[in-house]
């Protein structure tokens, strides 16, 4: 087995070297886009990127990054000009967790005291109704007249359901 395993290793060490050994080339294809290939196609030139930018510098501190980033962003910053400071970054203080809030509160109603609020409602609802039939009736405009006659009427049967519905209670 040990024999197996050097032949491998010699073979994964000579692939090794073969591929750091090959050129890497810039190709630009005929749809425009470039590609980094070890076998040429098309207009062709020879890679010169070991991987390591000439600009890149090394940086020690945060104002010397902050430097690098807005000559990178908005090119050599003029010792003269405004320097201005870096953006703030605002943090939302988070909610507080639900079960911190308090309860709403709930509002416990027994049903005859929910058909009493609504009979409220309806004839509220009524009053109006009738209000604007007797404003339709003084412009004398028929097709209102009849509109709010059958709101008025509805809304009359409404109440009187209501009311036989508080009398079970």
């Amino acid at each position: 087995m040990s024999v197996i395993r050097c032949f491998l290793l010699l073979c994964l060490a000579f692939g090794a070297a073969n591929l750091a050994a090959q050129p890497v080339y810039i190709c630009r294809l005929s749809t425009g886009k470039a590609v980094f290939t070890s076998y040429p196609q098309g207009k062709c030139e020879l890679s010169v990127m070991d991987g390591v930018d000439e600009e890149t510098e090394a940086i020690n501190d945060d104002d010397a990054l902050m430097q690098l980033i807005y000559e990178k962003e908005f090119g050599n910053i003029n010792e003269n000009a405004i320097k201005l400071p870096p953006p703030s970054v605002y943090i939302k203080k988070p909610l507080p967790p639900a079960h911190a809030l308090p309860p709403a509160p709930v509002i416990k109603q027994s049903p005859k005291q929910l058909v009493e609020r609504d009979m409220q409602l309806e004839e509220a609802a009524l009053k109006q109704a009738r209000q604007n039939l007797a404003n339709a009736k003084a412009r004398g405009n028929a097709q209102e007249i009849n509109r709010w006659q059958q709101i008025v009427t509805d809304r009359e049967q409404n109440i009187r359901a209501l009311q036989r519905e508080w009398e079970k209670y």
